[in-house]
């Protein structure tokens, strides 16, 4: 087989890709919820509050448990002065997220302008429970509490942002005041003195409920749209340059294949069977390969299947496994591409395997080794034992890892992060059964509890963001179908 061969899956996969891409693109739906967040968006920055509660109120009807779209247009009534309407949507954000600062705060001061000061000081005291770092939470607060009476509370809320920013000065304002009326005189002199200087040569903006009310809170939220491509994607055209890229010598080359970078110089260099049981690394120089280093001894007569490309030891440098259903060969690399066969020495001389899959189950920054076992194809998983750095060797921990002991017949293994919680799981395909997701658990083993029950059988798994939206897609393939999930 030669190398050119090895890549006719991926060039075969490629345009199913895309189209799947296309066939998964947004929603009609979702594009307009989108434009009307923007368009409201717009109206509210320019001062237009009328129209911006007409846009969120339609956002709210595509959607109409949206927080971010709830609290727009709690903001736009806010703005628009219809202070019990933005009440009542900031509640149905606070009972989608209980935990919402800014529907809190947005209740907070609506209820400043009804002149409910008791109601506005318990909403905005949650406000800044929540999240104390925001300086008009606390003016706010403060103010509420001069309304009330409370100047000792107001001052010490007032005094608590000018700690943190003293250049503040509608708080250097609201503290002269609070002081004045606990008849402090001569702190509150030096606070509106302070005030007097901060804002003497700077605009002088109109001292409206709007101008105390923003902040992060109150600025508005748009949908997280990705920069889609070119639907009409850039032109790629195939042509067979082995000859060019390898010479006469291809002919002595074959899979299995593993890309790698020696030294990190930023190009593909790659390791490649060579003779009977024998491989090679190919150095890439500007698209043409030439062998690099003595020659790696495998096993006479053994057909290696599949090579794993990682760095195994956490030490900076790709190394190479190479499976066979006869034994695995492990290839420590270091600087230049020198490598040394530790087989032996990570304990992995009775490792036959006809798939399997490097990473890191627990997060020690070395690389676990996942096997497909020929005969039964069940699963072996192999913790990484090695030190960070050093040589690495590994223990079977198939009966503790989670792994179901009656998994059988499988085909490839694949890892990725299906659920987004930035833990690897693995995807398992069979070609005569259903294919399965054994989700990692934070801190604990795989588990087969969520795997769904529609996924179909198939013996070839791959997984990848199709459509990109920041999730992980997969496709399973089966001998004449492609399912997309």
């Amino acid at each position: 087989m030669t190398i050119y061969f090895v890549v006719m899956p991926a060039i075969i996969l490629a345009p199913l890709f895309f189209g799947f891409w296309l066939w998964r693109k947004s929603s009609p739906g979702d594009d307009e919820f989108a434009r009307l967040m923007n368009t409201g968006k717009g109206y509210y920055e320019q001062g237009e509050a009328a129209k911006a509660v007409e846009a969120f109120q339609k956002a709210v009807s595509l959607q109409p448990t949206h927080p971010d779209a709830l609290l727009n247009l709690a903001n736009a009534c806010l703005l628009a002065d219809q202070s019990d309407r933005a009440i009542q949507f900031a509640q149905q954000v606070l009972s989608v997220e209980p935990n919402s600062a800014a529907a809190c705060y947005i209740a907070g001061c609506a209820n400043m302008r009804l002149r409910k000061f008791e109601e506005a000081v318990k909403s905005i005291q949650q406000a800044k429970d929540l999240d104390p770092k925001v300086n008009a939470v606390s003016l706010q607060l403060g103010r509420a509490q001069m309304e009330l009476g409370h100047y000792e509370d107001a001052a010490r809320e007032f005094s608590e942002i000018i700690q943190f920013a003293p250049d503040y000065p509608s708080a250097n304002f609201f503290l002269g005041q609070a002081l004045l009326r606990l008849g402090r005189q001569e702190e509150a002199k030096q606070a509106l003195e302070r005030h007097q200087q901060l804002i003497t040569g700077q605009p002088n903006p109109p001292a409206d409920a709007a101008t105390f009310e923003r902040c992060v809170y109150t600025q508005m939220r748009v949908p997280f749209r990705l920069e889609q491509p070119d639907r009409r994607g850039v032109k790629v055209v195939f042509a067979d340059v082995t000859q060019t890229a390898f010479g006469q010598a291809s002919k002595n080359f074959h899979g299995p294949v593993g890309v790698l970078d020696i030294n990190h110089r930023g190009a593909n260099d790659l390791f490649v069977g060579e003779g009977d049981g024998g491989f090679r690394v190919l150095l890439n120089g500007n698209g043409t390969f030439r062998p690099h280093g003595e020659p790696m001894v495998g096993k006479p007569g053994v057909k290696y299947t599949r090579c794993l490309v990682g760095d195994v030891n956490n030490d900076r440098y790709e190394d190479v496994v190479v499976l066979s259903d006869q034994g695995l060969k492990l290839f420590k690399f270091a600087t230049n591409g020198v490598a040394s066969d530790v087989t032996q020495f990570a304990r992995l001389n009775d490792a036959p395997a006809i798939d399997g899959a490097l990473a890191d189950l627990d997060f020690t920054g070395k690389l676990d080794l996942l096997l497909v076992t020929p005969g039964a194809r069940s699963i072996r998983v192999l913790r990484n034992l090695g030190g960070n750095g050093g040589s690495p060797y590994f223990k079977d921990i198939t009966q503790t890892s989670g792994v179901p002991a009656s998994l059988t017949g499988v085909s490839q293994v694949v890892v990725d992060d299906w659920n987004n919680d930035d833990v690897p799981d693995l995807f398992v395909a069979r070609g005569t059964q259903s294919s399965l997701l054994l989700t990692k658990l934070r801190g604990g083993g795989l588990t087969d509890t969520n795997s769904p029950t529609d996924w179909p059988s198939g013996k070839i798994i791959a997984t990848g963001d199709l459509n990109n939206d920041l999730r992980t897609d997969a496709v399973i393939a089966a001998a004449d179908t492609l399912t997309c999930l």
